[in-house]
């Protein structure tokens, strides 16, 4: 609907089991704002554009086939599948033309459904410094169960192999098991900080990266 500035994308998927998992919906890049249904089930609207969309739609999918709906709309249109939250000048209409001087609407990037254990890491932010020569990690876990759970967390940097191939290859540095103890449903930050003296820097004819 070109004079409301929406769209509709739909999509079906198919899952083996579903048992003891956590499914999330992940939208790398959707523009400008998505309503996201999955099997009729409404999961609220998210404005993303460049910025990714990560929602969890456990409790919405099922063995077999499933439905996912993406209510899809630009900068500017109007209705409510997906209220603007922004004022004037928070996102220029410009960012939304191609050079045509059509609207830009639906998904730019990779979207995806993961499947991830009820324990998982949800989060990680990792701390380097340069001049104390120092990796400081903190971990987010989520625990998506309905029991307690005791582990312990094992890190390790890698670096990158093959160069530009985001995969792990050898292992540069392996930090301490960090004991844990999390409730269920419950969300638990571990922080980790570790010298490291021999750490292999980033150069620009020699970009290691881990």
């Amino acid at each position: 609907d070109v004079g409301m500035s929406t769209a509709w994308l739909a999509k079906s998927f198919k899952l083996e089991s579903v048992e003891g998992r956590r499914f999330f919906l992940q939208m790398d890049n959707a523009v400008a704002a998505a309503r996201v249904f999955v099997n009729g089930n409404d999961f609220g609207a998210y404005v993303g554009s460049w910025a990714p969309v990560r929602v969890d739609v456990t409790k919405a999918v099922k063995k077999g086939d499933n439905w996912l709906q993406l209510g899809m709309r630009t900068n500017g249109g109007k209705g409510s599948l997906c209220p603007p939250p922004w004022g004037p000048g928070i996102l220029p209409w410009s960012c939304f033309f191609d050079s045509h001087g059509l609207k830009s609407i639906g998904l730019w990037q990779r979207i995806q459904i993961e499947a991830l254990p009820e324990l998982h890491i949800s989060d990680v932010f990792v701390k380097p410094s340069v001049e104390n020569m120092t990796l400081g990690v903190r971990v987010e876990l989520t625990n998506g169960g309905s029991k307690d759970k005791n582990g312990e967390l094992m890190l390790a940097a890698c670096l990158e192999d093959p160069p530009g191939s985001k995969m792990p290859g050898r292992i540069a540095h392996e930090f301490p098991a960090k004991p844990f103890s999390i409730k269920a449903g419950e969300k638990i930050k571990i922080e980790i900080a570790e010298k490291w003296a021999d750490a292999e820097l980033w150069w620009p004819h020699k970009p290691a990266l881990y």
